[in-house]
């Protein structure tokens, strides 16, 4: 089992308050390279040999670039692409010859190689990832002249130097022959030759893989978080956070200034609800009401309210992995990865104790706090094994972090709804099962399938932007195949034929659903008589006990108005009750369920599934409602 980043740093760099910040907030000394989301930077070179281009000519005749090298054209700066340029991308190739024609000699590719390197020396290395894709169908580039060869793979090795990625896309030869990457390219670019075969070489797949990438929208994978795990009092390791998932949205469309079409930033003022002034930070201040009394807190007070601990992952014991439940990973979980590069054995560690939890089918339970000022909670780790599945994708090693729910978060419905035990025949789950067997999707993978409100955006976007005159089709992949279907008609006839005939021989719990489907008018006029009938029942109740009321209240002047509330709220709340008791929350409104609780002096805060909680707990534990 191996993990990346084995890299070590010293102890004098690494000390406790710069490795539990978060989110780039460390150090510089002791930030890995991978964790500052970086930008790509990426140069594409373009032999442009007669063959290619299907002309009497070799390479570019025009010479625009900082350098002034002969042959070598810049045709955009190194910068995030226009509108206009990408519509100009296009219309490259018929204006190639009027545009920048082609020279008379060879171009020395480490003149190539100097320029590009010009050009990332003009970026931030902490920022950018710097890359090259290199097209050429020259395979052994200036095999006749020793001098130009040695200068090409000294310019080669400084670009390793400065860490640029360089990959290379071969094209078709002009004498039809295969391109040899052991000539010249294997020792300049370190490619393993046991790697190397004719898929690999494939350069039509890797162009058009290009194209694609080009047109979609990539995500850089990098580190959520970096935090200390410590096992035991004076042990610890490093590790690093990765969200598994994150949904993919829409971006924020951002104002415009309608006339200059420049953007707005927004500004937030406080102003003071008396005279108007403009507030500023140090004239505001925030306050906890306590016993009806206003405490005044600053924001260092709330901030040490606020903190429990610092940012850390602390081991508690470990439990039998039966123990983690389903329904506990109430949340997102997270994906935890050593790192080296802050503590040196990290990965060591890791590794013995992912194999040893496999082996005895064992969860590790943890304390988590992810940041300064966030919750603490009680999480599981669930221990992942290194594999490959038939397409070489890597499941990496690692730990899976289940966030575990605490007593408070678990919901206690005391009243359970007895579920009717439905007898199925043998002959409908016969059907059942050959209709699943013969519909079942194969090869299924989410990542084969796109948004399709996503794409149509984009689509829409792109075509505003680019101006075209039509967006292009979106392909909706979560359709139906119905062409699955075809041939499958009878299964499917059949199925529905068993179902009726099941449907027939229960008539008895069938009952409601056949009226529904056959008398649904005439059951909704049936069920509006039922509630007007019970309406007028409810009214009569009503005001027989307001006479009631009225009567006594005529006998006693001095407490009219509590005896006719009393009555009357007490009524309602037996109503209330009932239509708890009996099952039936469809009908209850949050208002009804607030005025039973504040009847019986409860708390009316939350939702409506708190409310009936609530409410629930209350009747089950058979309290004197009329000691409240």
């Amino acid at each position: 089992m191996d993990f990346d980043d084995n890299v070590s740093i010293s102890d004098e760099n690494l000390n406790e308050g710069n490795a539990q910040n978060f989110f780039g907030q460390l150090d510089q000394d002791v930030v890995s390279p991978d964790y500052v989301q970086k930008m790509d930077a990426v140069l594409f070179v373009i032999d442009c040999k007669k063959h290619i281009f299907q002309k009497h000519e070799n390479n570019e005749k025009n010479a625009e670039n900082p350098l002034k090298f002969e042959g070598i054209n810049k045709v955009y700066n190194l910068d995030n692409p226009t509108a206009k340029q990408i519509r100009e991308v296009v219309e490259i190739e018929n204006q190639f010859n009027e545009k920048y024609g082609f020279a008379d000699k060879e171009t020395p590719l480490n003149e190539v190689i100097w320029t590009c390197s010009s050009e990332f020396k003009n970026l931030d290395k902490l920022k950018y990832d710097f890359r090259i894709f290199l097209f050429t169908s020259d395979d052994n580039p200036h095999s006749d002249n020793q001098q130009l060869r040695d200068q090409t793979i000294h310019q080669f090795k400084q670009l390793n130097d400065l860490d640029v990625d360089l990959e290379l896309f071969p094209l078709e030869k002009e004498t039809n022959t295969k391109f040899d990457i052991r000539k010249f390219y294997q020792d300049v670019l370190q490619i393993n030759l046991d790697e190397i075969n004719d898929a690999v070489m494939d350069t039509s797949e890797k162009i058009m893989e290009i194209q694609k990438r080009l047109r979609q929208r990539e995500f850089k994978k990098r580190a959520l978080n970096k935090i200390l795990f410590y096992i035991g009092e004076n042990q610890k390791i490093a590790v690093k956070i990765y969200c598994h998932l994150n949904k993919a949205k829409k971006p924020t469309a951002k104002k415009l200034h309608k006339e200059s079409n420049k953007p707005l930033k927004k500004t937030v003022k406080q102003l003071c609800s008396e005279t108007g002034q403009t507030l500023y930070d140090e004239q505001i201040g925030s306050y906890y009401e306590v016993g009806k009394e206003k405490v005044l807190v600053n924001k260092e007070d709330i901030q040490t309210l606020k903190q429990f601990d610092t940012s850390s992952m602390k081991l508690m014991g470990f439990k039998s992995r039966n123990k983690i439940k389903l329904y506990h990973n109430y949340r997102t979980s997270y994906f935890i990865y050593p790192d080296d590069y802050r503590i040196k054995g990290s990965s060591s560690f890791f590794s013995s104790l992912i194999n040893q939890l496999i082996i005895k089918d064992k969860v590790a339970i943890v304390r988590f706090i992810p940041r300064q000022g966030s919750q603490v909670r009680f999480c599981a780790l669930l221990p992942q094994q290194e594999s490959y599945d038939e397409n070489r994708f890597q499941q990496p090693p690692g730990f899976n972090l289940i966030y575990l729910p605490y007593a408070d978060d678990l919901r206690s419905l005391k009243k359970k709804v007895p579920q009717k035990h439905i007898e199925t025949s043998k002959d409908l789950i016969d059907v059942a099962k050959l209709l699943v067997t013969t519909l079942n999707l194969k090869e299924f993978d989410t990542r084969n399938f796109e948004d399709p409100s996503l794409q149509k955006f984009f689509s829409h976007l792109q075509a505003h932007a680019l101006e075209e005159e039509l967006p292009e089709p979106v392909n909706d992949l979560l359709e139906p195949k119905y062409q699955d279907f075809e041939g499958r008609e009878e299964i499917i006839e059949m199925f529905n034929n068993q179902l009726k005939i099941e449907l027939n021989e229960n008539p008895s719990e069938n009952d409601t659903g056949l009226k529904k489907q056959t008398n649904k008018g005439k059951k909704v006029k049936q069920e509006q008589g039922m509630q007007i009938i019970k309406k007028e029942e409810k009214d009569q109740k009503i005001n027989l006990k307001v006479n009631k009321s009225k009567q006594k209240m005529s006998d006693d002047d001095n407490d009219i108005s509590q005896i006719t509330e009393n009555e009357l709220n007490q009524i309602k709340a037996n109503e209330v009750e009932q239509n708890i008791i009996s099952g039936d929350f469809v009908r209850l409104k949050v208002k009804d369920l607030q005025f039973f609780l504040q009847f019986y002096k409860l708390k009316t805060e939350g939702k409506k599934e708190d409310l009936i909680n609530r409410a629930l707990q209350f009747i089950a534990d058979g309290k004197n409602k009329n000691d409240i």
